[in-house]
């Protein structure tokens, strides 16, 4: 008798704790939102970052483009610097 008593205190301690650990409606509806605020959260970062890629690219080419002028500008002035020591030594 003494055993059946105490596996029924155990069966409806059990299932106290299972139903106090289940959510409520309101904590599934704060939980979506929360999530879809953290969605949004993550799609506005990736937007960023692609764009700051792009940026970042044309950055690159930029830098490029310029290092390649430069460097046609070096050899021109080496070129014209090596006539003229040439012209002056004679």
């Amino acid at each position: 008798m003494r055993r059946i008593v105490w596996i029924k205190g155990v069966m409806f301690l059990l299932a106290v704790s299972f139903l106090w650990g289940c959510a409520s409606r309101r904590d599934v509806v704060i939980l979506d939102k929360e999530t879809s605020r953290l969605q949004s959260q993550v799609s506005s970062q990736q937007k960023e970052k692609e764009s700051l890629q792009k940026d970042l690219e044309k950055l690159q080419k930029d830098f490029k483009a310029l290092q390649a002028e430069v460097t046609g500008e070096t050899k021109k002035v080496q070129a014209d610097l090596l006539l003229r020591v040439e012209n002056l030594q004679t």
